[in-house]
């Protein structure tokens, strides 16, 4: 049966300091998250989601793909001129007439430079076939909150595009206070979700998306919160575990939990597979659900991990990633 704690203030989000090494977490003490923030974001550049064709009066054509751009890659400039939104894009292509535009993309780091001729579709109105994305928002879960009281790391993954499954690139992004309103209960080949409202106003700064979580910082401290210390991957062993999350409100709640296997100590994510085994959060949730990521886990009174990914195969157990490895992610 769950176990709830009240924190006092505002309930964000959680995180971690940049550029630790390994042997620096061994006594490394942390504020535990479990709480819900909001995230909004813009990429650094506008990215490429899609590349699809153009119905012309020649039949149908594909000027990206025939430029060589990838899905996956990033519209830095076109004709010179940066590129900071999707409505820039659409308004060069728009008004290019067909003229050939010079075409600077990122792909892997590095600038490729290339010529992107525009078609003119059925409706007279000139396209490339590029499904473009400049932003992404959403609810998830701090996993911790730095000894500052300030830097945060959440999520336990990274911020990614629905159709390529690549990490967005981070241009610029805040954090927001987060309330959760709901539950919708997972099912077969359907995971469930926590639906929520976030505040408008700015708590904070987002400051990386990588494969191990996101991380910022809090405008303000948050040193009320309960302290653990941080785990070593050599500590964790499969056993019972706690699961710290948020079904209702602002209130982390403890759950049980259980971590079954260790998956891949060497891997960057994804290291651990965890059970869900609270049956009264089961018998609401159906298992772990979209918006507990970055859930903190708790075993022998060390912050251990983080929930990243539910299984498909088994909606009640999920993906874990080490703590130690969101540390080292900023």
């Amino acid at each position: 049966m769950p176990k709830c704690s009240r924190f006092k203030g505002f309930l964000l989000f959680c995180t971690a300091l940049l550029l630790l090494s390994v042997s620096a977490f061994a006594k490394k003490e942390v504020y535990l998250g479990g709480f819900p923030f909001g995230i909004k974001m813009t990429t650094d550049g506008v990215y490429v989601s899609g590349i699809g064709e153009v119905e012309s009066e020649v039949g149908k054509v594909s000027p990206a793909k025939t430029a060589g751009i990838r899905e996956g890659d990033t519209v830095i400039s076109l004709n010179g001129k940066k590129m900071s939104s999707a409505a820039e894009v659409a308004d060069v292509i728009s008004g290019s007439e067909g003229k050939i535009i010079e075409c600077v993309i990122k792909r892997n780091g590095k600038e490729i430079k290339t010529n992107l001729v525009p078609v003119k579709n059925t409706d007279g109105d000139y396209k490339t076939g590029l499904f473009i994305k400049d932003s992404a928002s959403g609810i998830g879960t701090v996993t911790f909150v730095d000894e500052d009281g300030r830097c945060f790391g959440g999520l336990g993954h990274g911020v990614t595009d629905r159709n390529t499954t690549g990490i967005l690139p981070l241009g610029s992004g805040s954090v927001h206070t987060a309330e959760i309103l709901d539950v919708i209960k997972g099912e077969k080949d359907n995971p469930g979700e926590l639906r929520g409202i976030v505040d408008h106003k700015k708590a904070g700064e987002l400051l990386g998306n990588t494969e191990m979580g996101v991380f910022g910082k809090f405008a303000r401290k948050f040193n009320d919160l309960k302290k653990l210390e941080v785990a070593s991957s050599g500590e964790i062993k499969r056993g019972k575990c706690s699961i710290y999350s948020c079904l209702k409100g602002t209130t982390p709640c403890e759950l049980e939990g259980e971590i079954v296997e260790i998956v891949d100590k060497n891997a960057k994510t994804k290291n651990f597979i965890v059970r869900l085994t609270d049956k009264e959060t089961l018998a609401k949730t159906g298992g772990i659900v979209q918006g507990m990521s970055g859930s903190p886990i708790v075993q022998n009174g060390k912050l251990v991990g983080a929930v990243t990914h539910v299984l498909m195969r088994d909606q009640t157990s999920g993906y874990g990633i080490f703590i130690e490895n969101m540390l080292s992610g900023m």
